[in-house]
């Protein structure tokens, strides 16, 4: 029997709606775009998730400073650690050191919040484009 389409409807946790559909036979290989089409957005959905709840909890810490700093003042390009440096310690009026900055920016990086490219012998960062668009879903 030849499946003619297949249509899968993702709805996370705050009613955001992701609909996946495969027309016109349903194929091996149409079958497994499909199936990696769902991965990323599952795996998308949870990463955005813990995200925000993290958020809530870290927000008046140094760490929640500085991924405050990068939502609003580096979300749509690259930065690197002396530019964040210099954000918080005008915003916070506290200084801080750039080593405890390059920590958590690595760190951030690390748990799939930012990007990073090696630029000489400093990293570039910028944040992660999925996280950018989550944002912007929000803010409407």
């Amino acid at each position: 029997m030849m499946i003619k389409s297949i249509r899968i409807m993702v709805r996370d946790a705050g009613d955001n709606e992701t609909i996946v559909e495969v027309k016109g036979g349903v194929t091996k290989e149409k079958l497994e775009y499909l199936i990696n089409n769902l991965r990323a957005i599952v795996s998308m959905s949870s990463d955005v998730m813990v995200s925000r709840e993290k958020e809530d909890e870290v927000m008046e810490t140094s760490y929640g400073k500085i991924k405050n700093i990068i939502r609003i003042y580096f979300k749509d390009g690259y930065f690197t650690s002396p530019q964040v440096k210099e954000v918080y310690e005008e915003m916070y009026d506290e200084e801080m050191k750039i080593s405890t900055i390059s920590t958590y920016l690595a760190r951030l990086h690390d748990e799939g919040y930012l990007t990073r490219i090696k630029h000489g012998k400093r990293w570039i960062y910028q944040l992660r484009k999925e996280i950018v668009e989550a944002m912007d879903k929000k803010s409407y």
